[in-house]
């Protein structure tokens, strides 16, 4: 029997995306928002883990000149 039968493919649910991204340091209201206007305006081709990684890659843009001071004004992150 193999290990992984009867599961699906992994793959990100939006609950496990909202909690990496609070971890980073986002409030939740900000979350909520940012995945709200992604699933309503983004393109809907994008999955969970692929707007981790790139908002993951680009976080580091907007904390590293500003030390962290803009996460509170950060309200969209949209892929399109």
């Amino acid at each position: 029997m193999a290990a992984d039968s009867g599961r699906k493919a992994a793959s990100m649910t939006t609950k496990r995306l909202k909690k990496l991204l609070m971890a980073m340091g986002l409030s939740r209201n900000q979350v909520n928002r940012m995945v709200k206007e992604q699933r309503g305006v983004g393109s809907k081709k994008v999955s969970n883990a692929l707007y981790y990684h790139v908002f993951k890659r680009n976080f580091k843009l907007f904390t590293s000149p500003c030390g962290g001071e803009v996460l509170p004004y950060l309200n969209s992150f949209v892929l399109q």
